[in-house]
C-alpha cells in the first residue's frame, strides 16, 4: 500500500511550512516537512495515528502517535522527540511542554520528563480553563493540572463515575440524535444540571465516534464542553465558572441544535416538549 496525500501548507511567522505524508505500509506512514519549500525533516512513523501539528509564537512543531518535532522561528535545526505513549495533544507552554498521552500528562523541559500525572483509563478529553488543563478520562475521572516551574500540579475534581441512566440503543441515528436533543432541552430548561448531562449521555456519546456516522464526531467533539463545565462547576460551584467557558457552552449547544437538526426527519426538527 502506498500513496502521498497533497501537502498541507501553514504560516507561521515569516515562514512556511508544508506537510506531506505517504503511506509506504498499512501500520507506518511518512511524514516530511518542508520549511520555505525546502525539505528540512522527514521520518517514518506509527500510522495508527493521524499527524497533528500546533504553534506558539514562531514556533511550529507536528506530532505523531509516538513522535514531536519543533522547528524555531529562526531556521535552525528542528529539534526532535519520542514518547513511549500516544500522543493525543500537545501543548508548548512557558515552563516547556505539555504532553497529553493516552493514559497520561507529562511535563517536558529540555528534553527531559520533570514531571508525570498518570490516569486511570484512557484520556477522552482535555480543556485548558484559564491557566488550568481539565483532563477527564475513560473512567470519568476529572483532574485539574496546573503546570508550575516545579512541575505538575494535580487536583482531583471528580473521581470515576459510576452512574447509568439509560439512553437509546446506537443502531439507529435518528433515534439518537433525538434522544440527545431531549437531553439538551432538560439541561436548559434547567431541569438538569450539567453533572446529570454529562451522566446521561456519557456512554451514548462515546460510542458516537465507532458508529461511522458523519456528524457523530462533530456532535463528540462539541458534547466535551460540557464536561468542562461540569469539571469547573464541581472545583468552583456555578458562580465561579469563567464566563469565557459560558460563552463556550451557549455556542456548542447552538451548534449541536443544528447538527441534530440535519439528522431528524423534517416534521420533528424542532424540539417537542420535555418529557
Amino acid at each position: 500500500m502506498s500513496g502521498e496525500a497533497p501537502g498541507v501548507r501553514i504560516v507561521v511567522g515569516e515562514r512556511s511550512y508544508e506537510v506531506t505524508v505517504t503511506q509506504p505500509s498499512v501500520l507506518s506512514v511518512v511524514v516530511s516537512v518542508a520549511v520555505d519549500g525546502v525539505t528540512c525533516w522527514s521520518s517514518e512513523v506509527a500510522g495508527w495515528r493521524s499527524w497533528s501539528c500546533g504553534a506558539r509564537g514562531d514556533v511550529f512543531y507536528v506530532w505523531t502517535a509516538g513522535d514531536l518535532v519543533c522547528f524555531a522561528g529562526d531556521g535552525g535545526e528542528p529539534s526532535e522527540l519520542s514518547v513511549d505513549e500516544d500522543l493525543l495533544w500537545v501543548y508548548l507552554v512557558a515552563q516547556g511542554w505539555v504532553l497529553v498521552c493516552e493514559t497520561s500528562v507529562r511535563l517536558v523541559v529540555n528534553g527531559e520528563v520533570r514531571s508525570r500525572v498518570e490516569c486511570n483509563d484512557v484520556i477522552e478529553a482535555v480543556s485548558w480553563v484559564e491557566d488550568r488543563l481539565i483532563v477527564s478520562d475513560q473512567s470519568g475521572m476529572v483532574l485539574a493540572v496546573s503546570v508550575e516551574e516545579c512541575g505538575l500540579v494535580v487536583s482531583t475534581i471528580a473521581g470515576p463515575r459510576n452512574r447509568t441512566v439509560a439512553g437509546p440503543g446506537m443502531n439507529d441515528p435518528v433515534q439518537t440524535a433525538e434522544w440527545l436533543w431531549r437531553c439538551l432541552d432538560r439541561y436548559e430548561c434547567g431541569e438538569w444540571s450539567v453533572d446529570r448531562l454529562v451522566a446521561a449521555t456519557e456512554a451514548t456519546v462515546r460510542g458516537l465516534s465507532a458508529r461511522g456516522w458523519v456528524w457523530g464526531d462533530e456532535v463528540a467533539r462539541e458534547w466535551r464542553t460540557f464536561d468542562a463545565l461540569y469539571a469547573v462547576s464541581l472545583d468552583r460551584g456555578d458562580a465561579g465558572v469563567p464566563d469565557v467557558l459560558r460563552t463556550r457552552v451557549s455556542g456548542a449547544v447552538s451548534r449541536l441544535r443544528s447538527c441534530l437538526r440535519g439528522v431528524q426527519p423534517q416534521e420533528r426538527q424542532t424540539p417537542g416538549e420535555v418529557e
